[in-house]
């Protein structure tokens, strides 16, 4: 869930698409600029870097106000999930360059726009993936893992927390080590919000998990085919005392509930805490609303097996997972 690439148009028809420079600008009046968050619910990197340059260009700015289109020259919207595309439309017939992944996974932003790092603790250090997962569409946007930006440029040197949304950092070793090292040396707590790639763990990578501050490490179990591979995983990270982490487990996209049920049972098992991704064409059905809802109380989760909670909800668990009861 990552690149909210954008372009702009300038809704006076001067041009097709309105980017200019700072030495162009010079000679320009001020532009009155607006952006809109479709849906995010973290900050829009590509929206924050929108709103970096035109501050430096000392453009006026306005944020989410849909009311001010008719008196902008220029509107910027991101859609990142495809659920919202209408909207998105909407705002491009109006004439708003709209982008994101939940509008086209092909749009980019200018190099001198993308180029910039907010500091504002969140951001990528790497870009892309090296894995083709036929669920995602990282490796078709950003292609294979490649270093966009270092820590210290993300880092407002205030916080002692930063969110970092690299879908596969280590796939590049060096950038890894890099930005723990610095981490560990400015005390900076990381959160590798996308997950690291339980399969790429190593000995000197769980070294620097360990030295690292957290509070907890975050990994997929995407598939009833990485049993073994997880299981490793958890042995190497227990062995570094690394004891609780989080795991993103995919569900509904090509599994049965009953094999999504027995992944969360083997978490449960290594004392790892589940985090439920449903696939959307199974979102809203009532067994997997259950055992997100279980999954997400770590208390009742570590305590209670799924038929209890079930039975608590007044649901039978046995008619749930055979879809006999899903009002």
């Amino acid at each position: 869930m990552t690149g909210y690439g954008l372009i702009a148009r300038c809704l006076c028809g001067r041009s097709k698409v309105c980017f200019t420079t700072k030495a162009q600008r010079n000679t320009k009046s001020k532009m009155r600029v607006m952006i809109i968050n479709i849906d995010s619910v973290i900050p829009n990197l590509a929206l924050e870097k929108i709103k970096l340059y035109h501050k430096k260009l000392n453009d006026e700015f306005y944020y989410d106000l849909p009311f001010m289109r008719h008196v902008v020259d220029k509107i910027y919207a991101s859609c990142v999930f495809t659920k919202n595309k209408e909207i998105a439309d909407e705002w491009a017939e109006y004439g708003a360059e709209v982008g994101g992944p939940g509008y086209s996974i092909l749009s980019k932003l200018p190099n001198a726009i993308e180029s910039l790092n907010p500091q504002i603790n969140l951001g990528f250090i790497t870009r892309g993936c090296n894995r083709d997962c036929s669920f995602c569409i990282v490796r078709k946007k950003e292609g294979k893992v490649h270093q966009v930006a270092a820590l210290e440029e993300i880092w407002d040197k205030k916080s002692r927390k930063v969110i970092l949304l690299d879908n596969n950092i280590l796939f590049n070793r060096k950038a890894f080590i890099e930005t723990a090292n610095y981490a560990i040396k400015n005390k900076i707590q990381l959160d590798f919000n996308q997950g690291l790639d339980h399969r790429l763990l190593t000995e000197e990578i769980c070294h620097y998990l360990k030295q690292m501050p957290h509070k907890y490490w975050r990994f997929a179990f995407d598939s009833p085919e990485q049993y073994e591979s997880v299981h490793k995983a958890i042995d190497l990270l227990n062995k570094y005392s690394l004891n609780y982490n989080v795991w993103y487990v995919l569900s509904g996209y090509n599994t049965s509930f009953t094999e999504d049920l027995r992944r969360c049972n083997y978490l449960k098992s290594r004392n790892q805490r589940v985090f439920l991704m449903r696939y959307e064409t199974i979102r809203a059905e009532k067994k997997y609303i259950l055992l997100a809802s279980w999954t997400a109380q770590r208390d009742l989760f570590d305590k209670w097996s799924f038929d209890k909670y079930c039975k608590i909800k007044n649901y039978n668990a046995k008619e749930i997972t055979d879809g006999k009861n899903e009002t």
